[in-house]
């Protein structure tokens, strides 16, 4: 994943406590575009929180949005990173407080299956 000079540290300071729509868009080093989509005032937690007006997504090289599928509701975790579905310990799409050794995921119980990166 590709970052410019910014940190978690930052990122945070900009959207605690902000309650509109965000949309996190992420650029991996090999020109992939993924993120997530989101309505939930933001906290930190250790726990998941949100709902199901969110879901995350691939913008290139395709479009590709998943859904929440309502079986479970790890929609976000601002926690020693950023986190959406998955588990508490292996988020779908995970960016750590270090912003570099990202992680995107296939499959979770809370947003649709689906390649995140081709």
């Amino acid at each position: 994943f590709e970052f410019h000079g910014h940190s978690m540290n930052r990122l945070q300071y900009s959207i605690l406590g902000y309650s509109g729509p965000t949309v996190v868009v992420i650029k991996t080093e090999g020109g992939h575009i993924l993120g997530a989509f989101t309505t939930s005032k933001w906290k930190r937690s250790k726990d998941f929180y949100g709902d199901t007006n969110g879901f995350i997504f691939q913008l290139y090289p395709t479009l590709s949005v998943f859904s929440p599928t309502g079986i479970e509701s790890n929609f976000i975790k601002l926690h020693d990173g950023l986190g959406f579905g998955g588990t508490k310990d292996m988020p779908r799409i995970f960016i750590p407080a270090s912003m570099e050794v990202c992680n995107a995921g296939v499959m979770d119980k809370t947003f649709r299956e689906g390649n995140i990166l081709p």
